[in-house]
């Protein structure tokens, strides 16, 4: 048999991203076919046909590069025997958009009551995943730790990758704030600021 041991459970994999595949082989399997799927009821797609190559016992692995854009948090990866029916599959994880939160930049002092010059800013790196094309931009006083209950904007059209920020008193001062740009309707699809502003 074959078990697969990565990804696994809690797993965060992200577009364009280079990550290994992992399994053990009860037996010698030399060449093998990698599929995945983005929800437990869909189709398997292929991601290589007959990698040859691999032996028995842990540790078998194959390199799955530029991961496609995909916004699920219910995929799967199948790992083959070329030779037959004999595959295993991994746990659930997610697979999502690279956000990337570029201004405020790290060290940016933001000022209550004005308007933050260069804005909120971000690159979705080529996605077309986000839902319906909409995000919310959170705010962290704590470097993350905890988001604010009310967002700064709602609905955001994602693909503009900008949005002009009037500063609201978030009732408290902080040296270690932090945006997070999250998918409107799919909230484990984020990203957020690389460091404290």
């Amino acid at each position: 048999g074959i078990q697969v041991n990565t990804p696994t459970t809690g797993t965060v994999w992200h577009k364009g991203e280079n990550q290994s595949v992992v399994w053990t082989s009860n037996g010698t399997i030399p060449s093998v076919d990698i599929n995945y799927k983005t929800s437990a009821l869909g189709t398997w797609q292929n991601i290589v046909t007959n990698d040859t190559g691999h032996g028995s016992g842990a540790n078998q692995t194959y390199l799955w590069s530029n991961i496609p854009d995909i916004n699920s948090n219910d995929c799967y990866v199948q790992v083959k025997d070329h030779r037959n029916s004999v595959a295993g599959s991994s746990a659930q994880f997610t697979i999502i958009p690279n956000i990337q939160v570029t201004s405020p930049a790290a060290g940016a002092n933001i000022v209550v009551d004005s308007v933050y010059a260069s804005g909120i800013a971000w690159s979705l790196n080529g996605s077309t995943q986000i839902t319906n094309d909409k995000v919310n931009i959170l705010l962290s006083l704590d470097g993350g730790n905890t988001w604010l209950g009310t967002p700064i904007a709602s609905g955001v059209t994602a693909s503009t990758g900008h949005y002009d920020w009037t500063v609201t008193d978030p009732g408290s001062m902080s040296k270690n704030c932090m945006i997070k740009i999250v998918d409107a309707t799919k909230p484990y699809a984020s990203g957020q600021s690389a460091a404290a502003m």
